[in-house]
């Protein structure tokens, strides 16, 4: 690589389609499989880390759709076996039905303790379930036993429950699904609210982002407590992460969305990815 292109900024560097360098890239919201009602393109581990190469992204964290929507333990060993075929690559997050409340600990124990898996995805909607309901406190139980595994939950936009659970579990990183992306600068209750609590954090995947809300977003919450997530694969990496690549921020803060905080909560280095 030329020094010139060794010297390019993040933004330069989407401009000219040319993959990230520089530091370690983390996707912190993405999934394997297929749904139904969205048009999923790459749906596989190796899609996703063909997509990945391309673009410079070192890891993904992912669950797979059939945990969400179905037979949650089958969907976590088909996580399982894409992070053993792709090691370093994609990072698991493991997932329970709340509704089957008596089988939360052993699965939770199963992912994490054999099969390696970094954090919990909770998904209120699909599992039709509270995210401050009995079985889901088991759930975040778990997480603080863990030293604090990251809990990434699709609901937890609800600030009233969100802020009963921040200062119930304050060692548990709670990432709130898709806050982020939509953000237009207006007071909004759970925005406030991960700008007061330490242990939370929005990520930025959505279907739509107002022109200037990611630059209206680091203002209001800290660079520190801003993800990002693609929704990959529901929603592709490459816009996804433009959004926050063009945006009117500094190279550190950028850098801190795209990768920095990520590896902190999940315990990542640059040796757990590399796309060379």
């Amino acid at each position: 690589m030329s020094g010139e292109a060794a010297e390019m900024t993040l933004r330069e560097r989407a401009l000219a389609g040319l993959p990230l360098e520089g530091g370690l890239v983390v996707d912190a919201h993405g999934h394997l499989g297929r749904y139904g009602v969205f048009d999923i393109t790459a749906s596989t581990a190796a899609e996703a880390v063909a997509v990945m190469d391309r673009v410079g992204v070192d890891v993904l964290c992912v669950s797979h759709v059939l945990s969400l929507v179905g037979d949650w333990a089958r969907g976590n060993d088909l996580v399982a076996q894409a992070m053993q075929e792709f090691p370093g690559r994609l990072v698991g997050y493991a997932v329970v039905n709340p509704n089957h409340p008596g089988t939360i600990r052993a699965e939770l124990d199963r992912c994490v303790e054999q099969l390696g898996m970094k954090g919990i995805k909770v998904h209120a909607g699909l599992h039709e379930y509270p995210v401050d309901g009995p079985a889901m406190i088991a759930v975040y139980e778990y997480a603080a036993e863990k030293g604090g595994l990251p809990v990434l939950g699709h609901g937890f936009n609800d600030a009233r429950a969100m802020e009963k659970l921040s200062a119930l579990f304050p060692t548990v990183p709670f990432i709130v699904a898709h806050s982020g992306g939509g953000y237009r600068g207006r007071p909004e209750a759970i925005i406030d609210l991960v700008a007061e609590r330490d242990n939370l954090y929005t990520d930025v995947c959505s279907s739509l982002v107002p022109y200037g809300g990611i630059e209206a977003l680091v203002e209001r919450v800290g660079a520190g407590k801003v993800l990002f997530g693609s929704d990959f694969t529901w929603q592709h990496l490459t816009h996804q992460i433009g959004r926050v690549l063009l945006a009117d921020l500094t190279e550190q803060d950028k850098w801190a969305i795209i990768g920095g905080n990520a590896a902190r909560l999940f315990g990542l280095s640059a040796r757990g990815g590399g796309h060379e």
